[in-house]
């Protein structure tokens, strides 16, 4: 009996091919299911920030069965902007601009699960030492983040003299644009905070008209959740948030390295380890539940600020 071994098989390419597609679908579902653990915490140059490089170099999140990954923003609208867009699911940010979220696209609003820190004078309005006092402000150009916190800050120093924020002109730039206007002298001040402000407080050609130190309370740093990530994460809550805010903490034998991963953007930048130094002096630093009270900064003025 002779037996055609070729003559019932189909071709060998058929078997390749699908071969191909199961290998296919299995990386696509790998990529899912990678995708769905990662964590992305949008941050900015903000120093007290830094630690999340920590929490993300020493893998904190692999308890939680989450890949943290850290993204940093130059300025907070394209911070806040990444996060409305679902570029990032968590966000380091400020009770004032979290409410402007929800405004913005109430889908998103977040979830307010850590408070990181309270300013208390980390926050500033810095003018011109010409421009002695807010009210010397009135029909002069004022440097400003288009953020409901620098709208805020600004609002509030201007309530101390009497002003109303349209009797000031507003220059909208980005942090690092509003110090270089303020030392070309396009405007009389600016709200800026450290890294940023750091230069501007050491140089004698420059004054502090007004500081969260006169507001206490009012501006605190929040960690928020995108709550369809906290559905399918029920984990991601103070436990797990607590170790990845607070990184340093997390190793207290580690406080060099710590120091390392706060410079690790480049070996020069000296200026923001100055900075992280300066505003520790200025905030107080701690992990604690969000209160409902830090939402009722903005109530008595949110007409003005949220727009």
């Amino acid at each position: 009996m002779t037996i055609h071994r070729g003559s019932s098989r189909q071709p060998w390419w058929l078997g390749l091919a699908g071969l191909a597609v199961l290998l296919g679908a299995a990386v696509a579902s790998w990529h899912l299911v990678r995708e769905d653990n990662r964590l992305s915490v949008a941050i900015t140059s903000w120093p007290g920030y830094e630690y999340f490089y920590l929490a993300e170099q020493k893998r904190l999140g692999q308890r939680f069965g989450l890949n943290l990954r850290v993204e940093q923003y130059n300025a907070l609208e394209d911070q806040r902007a990444s996060y409305v867009r679902g570029d990032v699911d968590v966000i380091a940010t400020t009770i004032p601009d979290a409410i402007a979220i929800c405004q913005e696209a109430p889908a998103r609003c977040p979830e307010l699960i850590l408070v990181l820190d309270q300013s208390h004078g980390a926050d500033v309005v810095v003018a011109d030492r010409g421009i002695a006092r807010v009210r010397d402000l009135a029909g002069k150009a004022v440097g400003l983040e288009r953020t409901v916190l620098a709208e805020y800050l600004l609002l509030r120093a201007l309530d101390t003299e009497g002003l109303r924020f349209p009797q000031v002109q507003h220059f909208y730039e980005g942090p690092s644009g509003l110090v270089a206007a303020l030392q070309k002298r396009q405007v009389a001040a600016i709200v800026t905070y450290p890294p940023h402000a750091n230069a501007l407080l050491r140089d004698s050609r420059y004054r502090v008209l007004f500081s969260s130190a006169s507001m206490p309370g009012e501006i605190a740093d929040v960690l928020a959740v995108n709550p369809a990530f906290a559905q399918r994460h029920p984990q991601v809550s103070i436990g797990p948030a607590a170790p990845v805010a607070a990184g340093g903490n997390h190793h207290p034998d580690e406080g060099e390295a710590g120091a390392q991963v706060a410079g690790h953007l480049a070996a020069g930048e000296q200026e923001k380890d100055e900075g992280a130094d300066a505003a520790h002096q200025h905030r107080h630093i701690g992990v604690e539940a969000h209160e409902d009270r830090g939402q009722d900064c903005c109530a008595e003025h949110g007409n003005e600020v949220l727009h």
